[in-house]
């Protein structure tokens, strides 16, 4: 089982902070809105990297304890986009 994770990093962050965690939902519907935000949000790309701008990153990982059966899998955005991204996981996954 996976589940979806968002997290935002600056350069004051020494580590990305969770801003938002899906609930329980299938992997299947997991990867459905993995592939959706990363459609919708496409021209809002960037490479995560130690000199970016403000960033967040959506990941598809492993429930905690559980094997990783399935790949990991993250999309990176500019950081302005974080409230257009919580509001479309907000009204795809709740």
């Amino acid at each position: 089982m996976n589940k979806l994770v968002l997290v935002y990093k600056d350069e004051e962050l020494t580590q990305p902070k969770e801003i938002w965690v899906g609930g329980e939902a299938s992997d299947e519907e997991n990867n459905t809105t993995f592939e959706a935000i990363a459609a919708e949000f496409d021209e809002y790309k960037v490479e995560a990297e130690e000199k970016n701008e403000p960033h967040i990153t959506l990941k598809l990982e492993p429930v905690d304890g559980e094997e990783p059966h399935t790949y990991l899998r993250d999309i990176t955005l500019k950081g302005e986009q974080q409230e257009n991204v919580v509001h479309v996981l907000k009204k795809r996954v709740n």
